[in-house]
């Protein structure tokens, strides 16, 4: 079980009216390794702030992302040909979910290093995602910052 599914369920036990279980926590947390719990952050937090922030970028971009521009944006993020592939055979008929696991993967394979910021730097490397990131920006970071 994730953090992220942890705290939904904590979310829905709270909805509920219900104090969720400590020790149902303490036994989920425990099952977790160090790296785990890392790694699980590192997707969720990068330069611009929250987990929030990071994942409405993400359906944001996979949302209005032209279906003709997602292998640019792959190319631009490091997503080899045969990651490309993979990704097409998941969901052939669908563009946003495979902008969405292009995104998803990228987050991945950067790390710690992941952030909004980055993301907007790497699109406008592709003439054709230049709009694009320029829509982000003003979007998410300035809104942010004012």
């Amino acid at each position: 079980m994730t953090l992220a599914i942890l705290w939904k369920w904590k979310e829905r036990e709270e909805e509920k009216g219900e104090r969720p279980n400590l020790r149902t926590i303490l036994a989920i947390l425990k099952k977790l390794t160090y790296h785990e719990i890392v790694n699980e952050m590192r997707g969720y937090i990068g330069d611009s702030g929250t987990k929030k922030d990071l994942r409405s970028v993400i359906t944001y971009v996979s949302r209005k992302l032209p279906p003709k521009d997602r292998k640019s944006l792959a190319k631009s993020l490091g997503i080899t040909y045969e990651e490309q592939a993979a990704i097409e055979a998941n969901s052939p008929n669908d563009a946003a979910r495979q902008a969405e696991d292009v995104l998803q993967l990228w987050r991945k394979k950067t790390g710690n290093k992941v952030s909004i910021e980055r993301l907007v730097e790497l699109m406008k490397t592709v003439p054709e995602l230049r709009i694009l990131s320029k829509i982000v920006v003003e979007k998410f970071i300035r809104n942010q910052n004012t």
